[in-house]
């Protein structure tokens, strides 16, 4: 609770305000990672963002290799990685552009790794917020997953309605028959 206090009413406090700002941050943060969502979110953005991380390492490093020698562009490594990121997050600056068949290849794999980077985010948030793909079923309409289990439901909540309407009709029947034997 202290750590959440709004503190900015306090004058003099500007040195702490950063401290218990990313408290109050990390508190935010623990709500949001405690939906499994989100923690399914996260693990998955991880482990592609790891793989993504390597992909560029490796293909930036085999890039400079081959491109040293011949291309002014890749004078550096840090040079290379930045072409590596470039690439991969498909922004395509163009100020460092490989020359040799082996930086083409090594730019193709990163090109391909950002796409697919790319679509896991889409997929992931697409879930994250319960939006499932749309497809088509046997009559041609389109329908989602969640529609095929509404019929279920939807018998279930009239086979409840049945049985509030039978007991309510007894409920009637026994009230119409008491009031005829008081008069």
């Amino acid at each position: 609770m202290i750590l959440t206090f709004p503190y900015y009413v306090i004058s003099g406090l500007s040195n702490a305000t950063a401290i218990l700002l990313l408290a109050r941050l990390a508190r935010v943060v623990r709500v949001f990672l405690a939906t499994s969502g989100l923690r399914r979110f996260a693990a998955r953005l991880g482990k592609v963002t790891l793989i993504a991380a390597i992909v560029v390492v490796v293909a930036s490093l085999a890039a400079y290799q081959a491109e040293h020698a011949t291309n002014s562009e890749f004078a550096t490594v840090g040079d290379a990685l930045w072409w590596g990121i470039v690439t991969l997050t498909t922004v395509g600056y163009g100020d460092i552009v490989p020359k040799t068949q082996a930086g083409r290849f090594c730019g193709v794999a990163i090109m391909i790794t950002g796409i697919a980077v790319l679509g896991v985010l889409a997929g992931s948030l697409a879930s994250l917020f319960n939006l499932e793909p749309v497809s088509d079923d046997e009559n041609g309409d389109a329908s989602t997953d969640a529609e095929h289990s509404v019929p279920a439901e939807l018998a279930m909540l009239q086979a409840q309605l049945r049985e509030v309407e039978r007991r309510l009709g007894q409920l009637a029947d026994a009230i119409s028959t008491q009031g005829g034997n008081a008069e």
